[in-house]
Order: C-alpha cells, then structure tokens, then sequence
C-alpha cells in the first residue's frame, strides 16, 4: 500500500453513471520524484468486495516482466473505496504518442495497429495473472 499524502488527484477523466468507479489523472512523489499516474477510484459496496480487490491489489502490484504492462504504484483505501495508482501509458508508448502528437503527423492504420496490439497483449497477460481486476 502507498501513503495517500504522497497522491495528488487532479482532473477527472472518467466517471461510470452509477458512481462505483472513477478516473482521474494525478501525480505520485517517490523519493521525491513525482511521476504522472493515473489515479482509478473503486467504491466498494460491502466489505466482501473490499478485501477482495485489496487482494487482487496486492497481485497487481507484484506483475513483473511484461514490458508492455503500465507500472502500478500501489493503492490505498479511504473509507469504502479503493483507489488504484498507475502509469498512465507504458513510457515508451507514451513518449512516442506524445511525438508524434506534437508534430501533427497523422498516425498510419499499421501503427494504430500495432499500438492496439500492445494494449490486447497487456490485457491478456493481466488476466492469465489475476482472478478479479
């Protein structure tokens, strides 16, 4: 678990209709470094629910050896909710995105591809890893 003093949420990006889940960006300071993370808030209707994403926290944290998975900080709880700290994009993917975003050069149906490929590749490798995200 992290410390929520060492989070700052920032803008929401991401709301469900029933209220259950949230996104925000945000910064996280380690060491004194801040990093941007994105910040996923779960609220928890009942205590089951709670210990059961708690652990699959703790799962979460400890994925290694994917390089195309996004870093999970930790998490933390306040009150009935969870709230999940992460990278907001691979940093290479970030980092090229961003580039080419910056020149306004227009993206290739092969690159979009490919980056669609990454995020499938993510996906299927955190789930054969978990049991509940």
């Amino acid at each position: 678990m992290i410390e929520p003093s060492k989070v700052r949420k920032g803008d929401k990006i991401y709301g469900d209709p029933s209220g259950s889940t949230a996104v925000y960006l945000g910064e996280y300071t380690s060491n004194g470094v801040p990093y941007p993370v994105a910040v996923k808030v779960l609220v928890m209707k009942n205590t089951q629910q709670l210990m059961q994403i708690t652990q699959e926290m703790m799962l979460q944290t400890k994925l290694e050896g994917c390089d195309f998975i996004c870093k999970i900080y930790g998490f933390y709880m306040e009150g009935n909710s969870v709230s999940i700290v992460s990278e907001r994009l691979g940093k290479d993917l970030e980092k090229y995105i961003k580039e080419r975003v910056d020149s306004r050069r227009p993206f290739a149906e092969v690159e979009i591809l490919s980056m669609l490929e990454q995020v499938l590749a993510a996906l299927q490798y955190a789930h054969s890893k978990v049991t509940f995200i």
